[in-house]
């Protein structure tokens, strides 16, 4: 089993730099060492289970064998003091028949890597969307596959959210999609970010209003209105060129995208690269 993604496998093992390396062992929330005591893990995850995350997290997406996307939606709901935030995507399988005994929850893969994708989640109310596509082995069992998604802090290594879904569930997109765009007012992170030619900008609002999108430079100078007018309720889809109002090509640097409706506003920070 550890053979699938040996090099992915390792270097999981060494982000928790154990002692001593032996199986089986648990580290409940990435935050309390279990050991070997598989009798008590039980209790360490009942006490973990109680405490409330800061973030809710949801699965969307599709899978057509071999190939399958999942969307991760996250919106904190509480204020986050973390400063090294990162998603981890991973694909796992269960009922794996080895040495007399079915094995579950086998990690065959990562992605888009062990790395993690860094992400910034700060007021009540941030969101983050991230898509990543996979693609399931020919040697394992699609039906057992399942998708896992962890936000965890690089620095701490506390887990503060976590999600799963069969792979083969990853459906509704457009439903779930619906439901969410009629209740928030959000500003997603630019994607991808740092970018070099154009970044692509989401943004929902809960009903009908005026609408302005705006990129400010590191200075607070307006260099670009994307939008400045009455839309619908819903979710939006903007794109920056890296380029000002008058069609001319900005410098390298940080910038940042602002959102405003009906007397509220959001903001996320770009990175232009040239």
């Amino acid at each position: 089993m550890y053979q699938a993604n040996i090099a992915e496998n390792t270097a999981r093992t060494n982000f928790y730099q154990p002692a001593s390396k032996y199986v089986p062992r648990a580290f409940i929330d990435g935050i309390i060492d279990g050991q070997y005591f598989y009798n008590t893990w039980g209790n360490f995850i009942r006490g973990r289970a109680i405490v409330d995350a800061p973030v809710d997290m949801q699965l969307q997406g599709y899978y057509i064998g071999p190939d399958g996307m999942v969307r991760i939606l996250v919106e904190a709901t509480d204020f986050l003091v973390f400063s090294s935030l990162r998603v981890f995507a991973i694909i796992t399988e269960d009922n794996i028949f080895y040495a007399s005994d079915y094995w579950h929850q086998t990690m065959r893969d990562m992605i888009p890597s062990s790395n993690g994708d860094p992400v910034t989640l700060v007021s009540p109310g941030d969101t983050l969307l991230r898509e990543y596509d996979f693609t399931i082995d020919g040697s394992w069992d699609d039906t057992n596959c399942n998708v896992v998604v962890i936000l965890q802090d690089y620095a701490t290594k506390e887990i503060l959210q976590s999600a799963v879904s069969r792979i083969a569930d990853l459906t509704g997109v457009e439903e779930i999609e619906a439901r969410r765009s009629a209740s928030l007012f959000a500003l997603s992170p630019a994607y991808p970010n740092p970018f070099g030619n154009r970044s692509r900008i989401e943004y929902t609002i809960p009903s009908d209003g005026r609408v302005e999108l705006h990129v400010y430079d590191s200075s607070g100078s307006l260099v670009r209105t994307l939008v400045g007018g009455w839309e619908s309720a819903g979710k939006h889809l903007e794109y920056w060129d890296g380029k000002d109002d008058h069609g001319r090509e900005v410098a390298s640097g940080i910038y940042f995208s602002r959102l405003s409706y009906e007397g509220n506003a959001r903001a996320n920070k770009m990175s232009l690269v040239r």
